[in-house]
């Protein structure tokens, strides 16, 4: 008997991780939009959500 190795909640973590990675592209993306209109670095954590941590890195 063939024993199936798929398992739907597996799946669906895949599927919510990925989503939150795309999400997470799009809002560095944002950031570098908004550096190259010359935000700063206060108000790009506060118009985003994001860490202070998390803005730094497309500044170096």
């Amino acid at each position: 008997m063939f024993k199936s190795f798929y398992d739907p909640e597996v799946e669906k973590r895949g599927i919510v991780k990925g989503i939150q990675q795309g999400q997470d592209k799009a809002k560095i993306e944002i950031v570098r939009n908004m550096i190259s209109k010359r935000f700063n670095k206060v108000a790009i954590v506060e118009l985003t959500g994001l860490s202070e941590e998390q803005v730094e890195k497309p500044f170096k």
